[in-house]
């Protein structure tokens, strides 16, 4: 959990309410002496590693590189499709921790925001239609657009790809000829 020095000074006078010092407030002044003295840093909370799932990398690594060896794909035929988010709300991604940490391994937050799909062959010369998912079954503001979108929207609860969002996708715009 990301850590500010806003969060610091008010569990410092919470504490020291309840400990009866009555004339302390942690100050702007007494939180950087107190980083200071205790060799505290403001650090980037990298990534989500956390998250991720490292047992199922180098299996698939293998499993890709005698697919590439066996079948010798040419470059128009090698797609990468690849998920993004657009994030308009989120947690900060910083966080007070050692002078020594390099980084603080952090963990995925759920943001509002719209996930999009995109994709297209090695060399660029096939993009296929994206897939974009929000929220709302049907947006507000793409009411009369919908049919005229050049990407196709779908919704789920948490804005995010889902299964059989993705196979319907994959079925319906990615293979299909």
């Amino acid at each position: 959990m990301p850590l500010g020095g806003d969060a610091i000074k008010t569990a410092t006078d919470k504490f020291a309410q309840k400990m009866n010092i009555p004339d302390f407030r942690a100050s702007e002044r007494w939180l950087q002496r107190f980083k200071n003295r205790h060799n505290i840093k403001n650090r980037k909370v990298c990534g989500e590693s956390l998250s991720a799932d490292t047992d199922s990398v180098e299996p698939f690594k293998r499993k890709l590189n005698d697919y590439i060896i066996t079948n010798d794909p040419r470059r128009f035929q090698v797609y990468n499709a690849d998920e993004t988010g657009f994030n308009w709300t989120c947690l900060q991604n910083n966080t007070l921790a050692s002078r020594l940490d390099e980084c603080v391994p952090g963990r995925k937050v759920n943001k509002e925001k719209v996930s999009t799909i995109l994709c297209a062959n090695t060399d660029g010369s096939h993009r296929k239609k994206s897939a974009i998912v929000g929220k709302l079954k049907n947006p507000r503001a793409l009411k009369n657009l919908m049919n005229k979108l050049h990407v196709v929207y779908h919704n789920s609860k948490t804005a995010w790809f889902t299964g059989d969002i993705f196979v319907d996708w994959f079925k319906n715009h990615f293979a299909k000829k």
